[in-house]
């Protein structure tokens, strides 16, 4: 028996912001059903719909698809763009958690949104990043 069978309620949502095809390999088998929690897979970063289709090439849909209106060409731009968009999502869908991997523009963003809205991050180091990513890591 789960935790989930003792209550009504819905399972609460795991966010995994997939910001790369990278990010699609690496999170793709969160993508299966867990008894406990949901996972919703988000394809966002400067290019979603090429996160997407990784993510669909690896049989995980994503459970959101979050365009951006141009993303910019620094990470000031792409920060600006992306703030607005994921704290709209994390304000309406309430999830239990946020999980980013990296130190990419698109992991500071969702964690700084998580952080403002009093939801848990989970943060999956890289290996190998570059000095800037490293250091939002």
């Amino acid at each position: 028996m789960t935790a989930g069978d003792h209550c009504d309620r819905p399972l609460p949502e795991l966010f995994v912001v997939v910001a790369t095809v990278e990010d699609a390999a690496t999170f793709a088998s969160l993508a299966v059903r867990d008894p406990e929690v949901r996972p919703v897979l988000v394809a966002t970063g400067p290019d979603p719909m090429a996160v997407d289709e990784a993510l669909d090439d690896l049989g995980a849909l994503a459970g959101r698809v979050l365009l951006v209106d141009g993303t910019g060409s620094s990470p000031v731009d792409e920060t600006a763009s992306l703030l607005p968009r994921l704290d709209a999502l994390v304000a309406d869908d309430r999830p239990a958690v946020v999980l980013v991997r990296g130190g990419s523009t698109t992991a500071l963003a969702a964690t700084q949104v998580a952080v403002w809205r009093d939801v848990p991050v989970v943060a999956v180091p890289v290996e190998e990043s570059s000095p800037v990513e490293a250091a939002n890591q």
